[in-house]
């Protein structure tokens, strides 16, 4: 058994998608936490800020890893099919949930991910390629507006979301 060790990254220390700002940024441990039957809402899915059900949610991938800056340059290897998992609940649970996935590349390594993957996206689930440049809170609502580059398409596209998850 070789046991290198492992941890979540904290968010906190690069606030680059308003964790520490915004009530309706969260990781994908408290999504996992907030949707789960024995969390603190019962399963009930609602947002922080107000406690509403959020139907617009918005995946950011990638975040603490694939970033020389932070000096982690290495893929995680869990966070995309954590999302594809994620995305596949909400449709199941809350069909009338959009769900929009924000990536550089999406990896789906192991057997039957692919298939996962394919699933989610025949859900519903839009995937963008392309991490936000901005996430903007609208004080009134709490909603996020998120500007990103969708390299794809080549074109900038602004969503407005009720609530954003960090893949950390």
């Amino acid at each position: 058994i070789v046991a290198v060790g492992a941890d979540v990254y904290d968010p906190t220390q690069d606030d680059e998608y308003g964790y520490t700002r915004f009530r309706n940024v969260i990781t994908s441990m408290e999504f996992e936490r907030l949707i789960c039957a024995g969390g603190p809402t019962g399963g009930h899915f609602v947002r922080p800020s107000d406690r509403r059900r959020p139907t617009r949610i918005g995946f950011v991938q990638c975040v603490g890893s694939r970033n020389p800056r932070l000096n982690r340059p290495w893929c995680s290897n869990i966070c995309c099919m954590n999302t594809v998992k994620d995305t596949l609940l909400l449709a199941d649970h809350y069909p009338d949930t959009e769900n929009v996935v924000f990536y550089q590349d999406i990896r789906s390594f192991g057997k039957g991910f692919e298939d996962m993957y394919q699933r989610s996206k025949q859900a519903g689930t839009r995937y963008v390629r392309g991490l936000p440049g901005e996430i903007v809170e609208d004080p009134a609502t709490g909603n996020l507006h998120v500007t990103v580059e969708n390299t794809t398409a080549g074109r900038i596209e602004r969503y407005e979301l009720d609530m954003v998850v960090l893949s950390v």
